[in-house]
């Protein structure tokens, strides 16, 4: 039976791939016989490792040749073009790499097979920034949990009464008592956003590169007099990976970077008080793209949390799209 080797050779002094860049790579195949090809492909993808479920993307084929060989060795150049992202990671959780995968349809055979890894990733360093403080209104409003608390709240307070009355006290006993704790926390929940009264945050830009800052224009309008005893934004990058799936999916989550701002402490505001505050946010260098597939995703998060003295917490989460670097 004849042998096909292949290999994949990569240009020399060249171990990655720019975002949006290309690559001229040669596909070699060495016959000791005569040999039948129904295709020498190679092909273009990314794929995820590490604790979750492997993901792949942006695949792409080209057919380098077609038909018979002699003893011998060929040689077959292809430049292959690849998208902006993503660029590869290397993380707790999650890791994203490229590759070149070169294989022949050999009949009645085992098909030869190579494989390369690519690393995407920019040279250049971060691009700096200087985002207005001034920019057109369009803040995203705060929510809250209310109505999912409350409607519950009262079902199962509905539930508990015809518990009680039908003469299953124990049951009857203990889902009221959750029923009403969990009616207090909606009502108090509601009463802080009643007294914070307007709330608005707004990210610009809304997408960032590693090592880029960002701003965050905060207003509060209060509906009434408000005490308040710390103002924090957090930023969070987390990754999180899909193992197994139904009944045996267990997700893991490992968070890239953490950062911390206290915006306010110890504030005290009343109804025709209005309180805005600007805060300037700078990514890690190192800080994760963007990134979500079926089982894996890598995703950054801007978390508002104002703390009312004696009133129930009010947070709100916002996404911030970390994107390749467009260079200089």
């Amino acid at each position: 039976m004849a042998k096909c080797s292949l290999r994949i050779e990569l240009p020399e002094a060249r171990d990655f791939v720019e975002p949006g860049g290309q690559l001229d790579v040669i596909v070699h195949v060495d016959c000791d016989a005569r040999t039948k090809c129904n295709g020498l492909t190679l092909t273009r993808l990314w794929r995820t490792h590490g604790m979750g479920n492997r993901d792949t993307g942006d695949k792409r084929v080209e057919e380098l040749f077609r038909g018979e060989w002699e003893p011998g060795t060929y040689a077959y150049p292809a430049t292959i073009e690849f998208p902006h992202g993503p660029t590869s990671y290397h993380g707790k959780a999650i890791n994203i790499d490229w590759y070149l995968v070169a294989e022949a349809d050999v009949p009645f055979a085992f098909d030869p097979k190579a494989e390369e890894m690519v690393l995407m990733a920019d040279p250049r360093p971060p691009r700096g920034n200087a985002a207005p403080s001034i920019w057109a209104p369009g803040p995203v409003k705060m929510s809250t949990n209310l109505g999912g608390c409350l409607i519950p709240s009262y079902i199962g307070l509905g539930v508990a009464a015809v518990l009680l009355a039908t003469g299953t006290f124990a049951l009857g006993a203990v889902l009221g008592v959750v029923s009403a704790w969990l009616l207090l926390g909606s009502l108090r929940a509601g009463s802080t956003v009643k007294a914070l009264g307007h709330v608005a945050m707004e990210i610009h830009p809304s997408e960032v590169a590693p090592g880029e800052a960002f701003h965050v224009m905060l207003e509060l309008k209060p509906g009434s007099s408000v005490e308040l005893n710390l103002i924090k934004l957090t930023l969070t990058s987390t990754e999180r990976a899909t193992s197994g799936s139904g009944t045996t999916a267990k997700v893991h989550k490992q968070v890239a970077f953490h950062i911390e701002e206290v915006v306010a402490e110890d504030l005290r505001l009343v109804a025709s008080d209005r309180f805005d505050q600007e805060t300037t946010f700078q990514l890690p260098v190192t800080a994760p793209v963007s990134f979500k597939a079926s089982n894996n995703e890598i995703k950054t998060t801007l978390t508002l949390s104002i703390h009312p003295a004696k009133k129930t917490p009010v947070t709100h989460e916002a996404v911030l799209q970390v994107v390749p670097s467009p260079g200089a």
